[in-house]
């Protein structure tokens, strides 16, 4: 896979297409920025299911990482707080309690 991902086959058509989402994100106008959010936001509501799904503990921290700046900027005081704490405190669980067994994908 990784060697795919580094051909100059996939890079032919995957460096137009990230130009092209920069465009729709930055310059194209709000409706399009809003839709683009919109992706982005759903496809990390996607991870966080396939973590949970999976037992992914790396992957549920992480997108609970993601979602903090989009608590922070619609305003979301509630979930921002909790899930600052949140977070906090379970990056801080393998130090504080090495005892409970996290699993690893």
């Amino acid at each position: 896979m990784h060697e795919i991902f580094k051909s100059w086959v996939f890079q032919r058509f995957s460096d137009p297409f990230a130009e092209y989402t920069l465009h729709l994100r930055n310059t194209n106008g709000p409706l399009s920025a809003f839709w683009m959010s919109y992706i982005d936001m759903t496809e990390l509501l996607l991870h966080m299911i396939r973590a949970s799904k999976e037992g992914n503990w790396e992957l549920h921290l992480s997108c609970v990482r993601q979602m903090l700046p989009w608590c922070f900027s619609y305003d979301v005081i509630n979930y921002a707080r909790c899930m600052a704490a949140y977070y906090s405190d379970m990056t801080s669980l393998p130090d504080e309690h090495p005892e409970v067994p996290l699993k690893k994908p």
